[in-house]
C-alpha cells in the first residue's frame, strides 16, 4: 500500500488476486495479516488447477478521479522478483473516457471489427464476467 499516493491509500477499492491456495502457506498468512489493515483490500485466491502452468491474468485496470480508466496489462508477476530480474512488457491503453452502460447480456465481439475499441471493450467485459467457477475466490 506504499505504492499509492497518501490522498488515494485509503479511499481505493482495491482487489488482490493471489497464488497462496495452501491455507498454511506462510505467504498467505503474511498477505492476509497486511491485508487486514486496510478496509478497502480484497484478497482473492485464483483456481489454480495445476500449481504450474496455470493461466493468470496480470493486469491492473485503474479507475482515476477524471472520470476516465485505464487498462494495464504486464507479463510480470506483481512481485519484486519478477520486475527486478526479469525481461518484461508492459501495454497500456490510452485514458479511456467513461462510457454507457452495455447492455447486461453477453455481448457478442464478432460485432466488431478486431483493432477496433468497441472489440477490445467487449472481449475485456466478457473476459472480466467469465463463469463462477472460474472466478477467484475471496478469502
Amino acid at each position: 500500500m506504499d505504492a499509492f499516493d497518501a490522498g488515494t491509500r485509503d479511499a481505493v477499492k482495491l482487489h488482490i488476486v493471489h497464488g497462496f491456495w495452501r491455507r498454511d502457506d506462510a505467504a498467505r498468512a503474511k498477505l492476509m495479516d497486511a491485508a487486514a489493515s486496510f478496509n478497502n483490500v480484497r484478497l482473492h485466491c485464483a483456481p489454480m488447477p495445476e500449481p504450474f502452468g496455470t493461466h493468470h491474468s496480470k493486469m491492473m485496470v485503474l479507475f482515476r478521479r477524471d472520470g476516465t480508466a485505464q487498462v494495464i496489462i504486464h507479463t510480470a508477476n506483481m512481485i519484486a522478483k519478477d520486475w527486478t530480474n526479469m525481461t518484461n512488457a508492459v501495454w497500456k491503453s490510452p485514458l479511456l473516457p467513461k462510457a454507457k452502460m452495455l447492455s447486461p447480456h453477453k455481448q457478442d465481439a464478432q460485432d466488431f471489427p478486431v483493432g477496433s475499441g468497441e472489440r477490445f471493450k467487449v472481449d475485456l467485459l466478457n473476459y472480466l464476467k467469465r463463469p463462477d467457477r472460474e472466478r477467484p475466490r475471496e478469502t
